[in-house]
Formats: C-alpha cells, sequence, structure tokens
C-alpha cells in the first residue's frame, strides 16, 4: 500500500469471525516484517487492534506506545495513526473493525509517518 514502508506487510483472513457469521464486524490478521510500517492513515470507523506476536508501536501524530503480545489498541474514528514492527522483530495483531462504516476501509495520508516517534 501507498506509504508502507520498511517491507512486507500482509493482510491474511483467519476463520476468527467467519464473514458469514456476523454482519456488523470483519475481522483481518496483519503481519509485518522486521521493520515494516503502515502510513499514517485514518478510519471511518472506531477499530480495535489485539496483538498477537511480536514487538512494535502504535503512535498517533502526537503520541506513540510500544505493544507487545496481548495488548489492545482502541483508534479513535478519523485519528492520523500508524503501526509497525520494531527493527528486530516482526509484528502481527487482529485488526476488528465494523464494516458498516466504508466496509472498514482505511484512507491513506500522503505524508509519512512522524519519523521522530518511530525512532
Amino acid at each position: 500500500m501507498a506509504g508502507w514502508t520498511g517491507g512486507p506487510v500482509t493482510r491474511t483472513r483467519q476463520p476468527i469471525i467467519p464473514e458469514a457469521a456476523t454482519e456488523p464486524f470483519r475481522c483481518r490478521v496483519v503481519n509485518f516484517s522486521p521493520g515494516a510500517m503502515t502510513g499514517l492513515h485514518t478510519h471511518p470507523c472506531e477499530p480495535m487492534l489485539i496483538i498477537t506476536s511480536g514487538t512494535g508501536l502504535a503512535a498517533t501524530e502526537h503520541d506513540a506506545q510500544e505493544v507487545t503480545v496481548g495488548d489492545i489498541v482502541p483508534i479513535t474514528a478519523g485519528e492520523q495513526h500508524w503501526h509497525d514492527a520494531k527493527q528486530d522483530t516482526t509484528m502481527s495483531h487482529i485488526m476488528s473493525v465494523q464494516k458498516s462504516h466504508n466496509n472498514g476501509k482505511h484512507r491513506t495520508s500522503r505524508e509519512p509517518a512522524h519519523a521522530a516517534i518511530r525512532s
């Protein structure tokens, strides 16, 4: 995706909540290679990230927090944010979003994630 850097980031679907089982939610697993980072982006809904492996950062334009296995990261609708894997580890998370809001799709900014927060 545009603005994503540092290495491959893949989205895979797992039968956490099968598509036909619930109309309002979509759950996906997102896998980051070491150092991979999303671009700065927003969601029209309030996604929740559940960290399932590795260590990374979850950040807004103003703040960053280290995330690791078991952490739950709620994201405010419309808030510019990004997430990544640390340079020396992979990171995976489950993303749960409401399908009723633009199918849970995000909007990517053309601006890179704030390098000072990432380091």
